[in-house]
C-alpha cells in the first residue's frame, strides 16, 4: 500500500491490523484502553484511550477516535477525533474531523482543531489541516514533556471569522 493512509481504502485486514498496531504501539506511553466496534451498516468505528504515565506526568491522556465507512473499494477514514487531556496543566486540544451542521450541515465533514482551559466550555473551532494520527500523538508528547510546546490557543485561527463591523 503506498500514500497516506486515510487515502486509500482498507480492508478487513488492514483495519484490524491498523487497530492492533496502535494499541501495541500506545502501550510505551502509559495505560491503554481500547474499544471497537463490529462494523454495522457500513460503518466500524475505535477509540484508544491511554493514560500517560510517561514522564512522571499525572492526570493525561490522549484519546484517539476513527470512524470508517465501507465502500466498494474498501475502509475509508470519515472522520477522527484526536483529543489531549492534560489535568496537569488544564489544557484541552483536539484535531478534528466530522461533520459541524451549524457550520456546513449534518453530512459535510470539516477539519478543525480546538484549544482552551480543560475547565472551559468553548465551543470555538479553530482552522486546521488534515492531521494523522501519529502527527497529533508526537505534537500532544511534546507537550506533555514540556508544557512551553503547547499552542498559544489565542493565536489560532477561528474556523469561522468574526463578522466584521465595517
Amino acid at each position: 500500500m503506498t500514500g497516506a493512509y486515510w487515502a486509500q481504502p482498507l480492508t478487513e485486514a488492514d483495519l484490524d491490523l491498523r487497530l492492533s498496531g496502535l494499541v501495541a504501539s500506545m502501550d510505551d506511553w502509559g495505560t491503554v484502553r481500547y474499544a471497537t466496534d463490529q462494523p454495522r451498516q457500513g460503518i466500524r468505528e475505535f477509540r484508544i484511550e491511554v493514560r500517560v504515565s510517561a514522564f512522571g506526568v499525572p492526570g493525561a491522556r490522549f484519546i484517539y477516535s476513527e470512524v470508517y465507512i465501507a465502500t466498494a473499494r474498501g475502509w475509508v477514514l470519515a472522520e477522527y477525533f484526536y483529543n489531549l487531556l492534560d489535568e496537569r496543566d488544564r489544557r484541552f486540544l483536539g484535531y478534528h474531523h466530522h461533520p459541524i451542521a451549524a457550520l456546513a450541515g449534518p453530512d459535510t465533514s470539516i477539519t478543525h482543531a480546538h484549544c482552551r482551559p480543560l475547565d472551559q466550555v468553548d465551543p470555538a473551532h479553530y482552522r486546521a489541516i488534515w492531521v494523522d494520527l501519529w502527527e497529533a500523538h508526537w505534537e500532544f508528547v511534546r507537550c506533555v514533556a514540556d508544557p512551553a510546546q503547547y499552542p498559544d490557543c489565542g493565536a489560532l485561527s477561528p474556523l469561522v471569522p468574526a463578522a466584521s463591523s465595517s
